[in-house]
């Protein structure tokens, strides 16, 4: 997948619109992040409804490398803050594990993402945090 469908696929996800950004994956798809591991379209689309509900996420890219079978980039996932989710409400939907900044606030995670591609399409997609090790 070269940055330019790609960038197509990141419009749709900031855009809100599910069904374009399910298009962009397998048949046979798992995406693993903070915990978290969803394995079809309804859970997908469960997930990012609940959680857009709380806050606007947008995926900044700083860097994006890929072939016919990969995609990786570093990017900056910021989040902010929309409604008050409380712990009882996440724990309800199965979300307890969500970093979700208070209303007004913003918060900004540093990820490596990689994208396993099936003829073009995210077969797996596996999330992880960067955390810094150096001090102030």
């Amino acid at each position: 997948m070269d940055r330019q469908t790609y960038n197509q696929y990141l419009d749709r996800f900031h855009a809100r619109d599910y069904d374009a950004v399910l298009s962009y994956f397998a048949p046979q798809f798992e995406v693993s992040f903070g915990g978290y591991s969803l394995r079809s379209r309804d859970t997908v689309r469960a997930f990012y409804t609940f959680l857009h509900r709380h806050v606007r996420e947008t995926l900044l890219v700083d860097a994006f490398v890929s072939d016919e079978r990969m995609i990786a980039i570093e990017a900056r996932v910021k989040l902010e803050g929309l409604r008050e989710l409380s712990t009882d409400t996440a724990r309800a939907e199965g979300c307890e594990k969500l970093i979700v900044p208070a209303v007004g606030q913003t918060l900004e995670i540093r990820q490596f993402i990689h994208y396993h591609l099936d003829l073009g399409r995210f077969a797996k997609v596996q999330c992880a945090i960067y955390e810094s090790t150096a001090g102030p």
